[in-house]
């Protein structure tokens, strides 16, 4: 349907561009408008738009990949309705209470979070693919449990011992980051 290949054109284009203080009403309410209709949405990048709303990421519940841009208004009541997520970038705004409902993730970017613990990371037993970012909270406690990951990002976390990196019998690519 021609309607809807140019109506993705129009998203992408709306997403990717600063919307001004002048046109941000039109721009939520159009947006809107438009995300209703995409149902079968299965990859979502946000980028730096701040127009795209929870009310709006609450609606795409089709979702594989989602990366949240640092956009803050996204709450864990959207985020927990997005159960088919296989990938998550996220920056800001989600919390274990969300977080702990992605059973499918195979990959998770926590970056800059740091209100995401052990207690919910533990729980996603499919992760291939762990970047803990910025975040200093975890511990042993989250790699006895993914005993899947393949891939694993540490950066500043000093909290992981020789113990828990043992346990991970499946890494493939190991990357200490600024990790002493």
């Amino acid at each position: 349907d021609k309607r809807y290949v140019e109506g993705i054109a129009v998203f992408k284009l709306v997403l990717a561009d600063f919307v001004t203080e002048t046109n941000i009403e039109c721009a939520v309410i159009n947006l809107f408008t438009f995300v209703v209709k995409l149902t079968q949405l299965q990859d979502l990048d946000i980028g730096w738009n701040q127009t795209f709303t929870d009310e709006s990421l609450s609606l795409l519940t089709n979702l594989k990949k989602f990366e949240d841009g640092s956009n803050t208004n996204f709450t864990d009541e959207s985020l927990s309705k997005l159960t088919r997520l296989e990938y998550l970038r996220m920056t800001t705004t989600f919390t274990d209470e969300s977080l702990s409902l992605l059973t499918n993730l195979q990959v998770l970017h926590v970056d800059a979070n740091r209100l995401v613990t052990d207690q919910s990371v533990k729980l996603l037993t499919q992760l291939r693919t762990l970047d803990v970012g910025e975040q200093i909270g975890f511990t042993d406690e989250t790699l006895f449990a993914l005993t899947r990951l393949e891939t694993l990002y540490i950066n500043d976390n000093e909290d992981f011992t020789d113990e828990g990196l043992s346990t991970l019998t499946l890494l493939r690519d190991l990357d200490l980051g600024l990790s002493e």
